[in-house]
C-alpha cells in the first residue's frame, strides 16, 4: 500500500476515534441548545479545554479561573473517555434547561475497579477499556443569547461540572 495512502487511512482513524457519537439529541427541539451540547462533550473527549471553559459562559469564568479549571479537567478525565451521548428528555424550568443524557465512557481497568469494584470490573484484556453507561441531568442556560452548560454532568468524576454558579 502507499505510504500516502496509508498515512491518510491513519489520520481518518484518528479523527474517527475523536469524533463523539450522538443520538436522541434532535427530540430535544432547540438547535442552538444541541450545537451547545455538541460542541461542549466533543470537546470534552478531545481534552479541548479551551472551547469546553467557553461553554460554560462568562459567570463561570468569574468563578473559575481557566488554569485551574484546564487543570483538574485533565486529572478529572484520567481513565475515563467519553465516546458517546444519547439525548433522553429535556425538561424546562424558568431558566434553566435540564436535559437528560446517557454518557457511555470506557474506562480503564483501574478506574472500572474502583467504580464497579473488583468483582464487577471486568479484567483487562490486552488493555481493552470496559464500557460504562450512566444517566445524568445536565443544565443549561442562555447567557448573553448563547446556550451555556451550568452543569454539563460530574459522572462520578469530574469536579468542575457540578453547578458553580447561581442566580
Amino acid at each position: 500500500m502507499p505510504f500516502m495512502l496509508v498515512l491518510l487511512l491513519g489520520t481518518a482513524a484518528a479523527r474517527a476515534a475523536d469524533t463523539l457519537a450522538a443520538s436522541g439529541l434532535d427530540e430535544l427541539g432547540d438547535r442552538a441548545l444541541i450545537k451547545a451540547i455538541l460542541d461542549y462533550y466533543q470537546a470534552e473527549k478531545t481534552h479541548d479545554w479551551q472551547t469546553a471553559y467557553a461553554l460554560r459562559g462568562a459567570r463561570f469564568a468569574a468563578v473559575v479561573p481557566f488554569e485551574a479549571y484546564a487543570r483538574q479537567m485533565d486529572i478529572d478525565t484520567s481513565g475515563w473517555e467519553l465516546v458517546g451521548i444519547d439525548g433522553r428528555s429535556v425538561r424546562v424550568e424558568g431558566n434553566v434547561t435540564r436535559v437528560t443524557l446517557s454518557f457511555q465512557e470506557d474506562l480503564g481497568h483501574e478506574v472500572a475497579a474502583r467504580l464497579l469494584g473488583a468483582e464487577l470490573a471486568s479484567p483487562s484484556r490486552n488493555g481493552a477499556p470496559q464500557r460504562y453507561s450512566q444517566l445524568e441531568v445536565t443544565q443549561w442556560t442562555l447567557e448573553d443569547g448563547q446556550w451555556v452548560a451550568l452543569a454539563p454532568g460530574a459522572r462520578q468524576h469530574f469536579v468542575f461540572n457540578e453547578r458553580m454558579v447561581w442566580d
